[in-house]
């Protein structure tokens, strides 16, 4: 998946940065509104959402995945709110890797409350439109335990950075 200016390791600045955090906004309002549009456009024309059971790729594949999502928050008659913490991001070769926690609490008709817990592990590319997931792969914490996050503790050898994270693919 290559994005535009790709010829070296990305320099982020404070704009950039700004960006990724609209673009994280972006795709939450988009999830959360059943908007396939902006869902699929959030993403590289070649991007790619990983779950556990399949890949989804290109905006066909992430419009399919939306009428999914909406046809079974329907059947369920369920609301889910996406909200992301605790966001690192950091250069990653031509690319920037983001490692963010997800929590999304999801409201039954009923009145009943679930939360749903999770992580993503994403690689972003910057494209003529802007930022955009490159791949985004989402992971359930185990048992819904945060404490067994397949994310370890940052290294003890220096500041937080990717180098003491597991890298995942």
């Amino acid at each position: 998946m290559k994005g535009v200016g790709t010829e070296g390791p990305v320099v982020l600045n404070a704009d950039d940065r700004f960006r990724i955090q609209d673009l994280l906004a972006r795709y939450n309002w988009a999830v959360d509104t059943d908007d396939a549009d902006a869902f699929a456009t959030s993403f590289a024309t070649d991007g790619e959402f990983v779950t556990d059971r399949r890949v989804f790729r290109g905006h066909d594949e992430l419009r399919e995945l939306m009428a999914y999502l909406h046809d079974k928050r329907s059947r369920d008659e369920r609301s889910l709110f996406h909200s992301i913490a605790n966001l690192v991001v950091e250069p990653y070769g031509p690319e920037v890797r983001l490692v963010a926690q997800m929590m999304g609490p999801r409201i039954n008709n009923d009145g009943t409350h679930v939360m749903q817990l999770g992580w993503y592990d994403d690689r972003l590319t910057r494209t003529d439109d802007g930022w955009r997931f490159a791949r985004r792969h989402f992971r359930h914490w185990p048992d819904h335990a945060p404490s067994s996050s397949p994310v370890p503790f940052w290294s003890q050898t220096g500041p937080p950075g990717f180098g003491s994270l597991k890298s995942s693919t």
